[in-house]
């Protein structure tokens, strides 16, 4: 048995991910996620909001006896305020750092403390974007927050390194630009408050937003082991669907 434990899973690509595992009916796949929206008799779901501390610390890997792989998938993410510095909410920093930074942290580091006893083959898989390297104006908290997330992921990696723990594995990946809720928030922002706003409209109107589905055969590449990876922090856009 494969054990998943997939943050953001009632959505977008969380979701796209949790339902192509379930198709192999040797996986099992832990949600975790303020709503549930998958059924399924090998889906066992947490609702949990990751904005909250307490919450986050709640969070347990039950790991049955039987798993003989095991995955961990940071999926969830906030984009916040779309608002040029000093014009944004603190509680909404507060928050896009805590989603996409803090709560990573604390899962990983709870994660490796459940299975570095176990001697069990491990995955870290934490989503991270292309705005953790490009500084996009009204974006300010995203991008400093995924590029934390890059640069905790690279640690982390070189910590297990270190330590000559083979059987983990730790990368940051980069989706894409996929048609999702977070896209959607994108478009309704204010043009006056967000320059590049038309951009991702045109993205939407030409066609060019991959699909979460498409996203996820492409991350399945990394569970199998089928795609070939030279560096902790990858764009999941330079390798083939299977």
């Amino acid at each position: 048995m494969n054990c998943y434990y997939i943050t953001g899973s009632s959505l977008g690509l969380g979701k796209a991910i949790a339902e192509l595992l379930l198709k192999d009916n040797r996986n099992i796949v832990y949600g975790f996620s303020r709503t549930q929206s998958i059924y399924h008799n090998r889906y066992i779901h947490q609702t949990v909001d990751l904005r909250d501390f307490s919450q986050i610390e709640n969070i347990k890997f039950q790991i049955p006896q039987n798993c003989e792989k095991i995955v961990l998938i940071n999926n969830a993410g906030i984009i916040g305020d779309i608002k040029r510095n000093g014009h944004l909410n603190n509680l909404q920093i507060h928050n896009t750092f805590t989603v996409n930074t803090i709560a990573p942290a604390i899962l990983c580091n709870q994660f490796l403390k459940t299975i570095i006893p176990l001697k069990i083959s491990g995955l870290i898989i934490n989503i991270s974007s292309g705005a953790a390297s490009y500084p996009i104006p009204s974006w300010s908290a995203y991008c400093a927050s995924k590029a934390a997330l890059d640069m905790y992921t690279r640690v982390l990696q070189e910590e297990l390194n270190e330590q000559y723990i083979n059987h983990i594995k730790a990368y940051s990946v980069y989706p894409g630009i996929i048609d999702t809720p977070m896209q959607e928030i994108i478009r309704s922002s204010n043009e006056n408050d967000f320059s590049s706003k038309n951009r991702f409209v045109n993205y939407k109107n030409e066609g060019n937003l991959t699909s979460p589905e498409l996203t996820a055969r492409k991350i399945l590449g990394i569970f199998t082991g089928e795609t070939k990876i030279n560096d902790v922090v990858i764009d999941i856009r330079d390798f083939e669907a299977n």
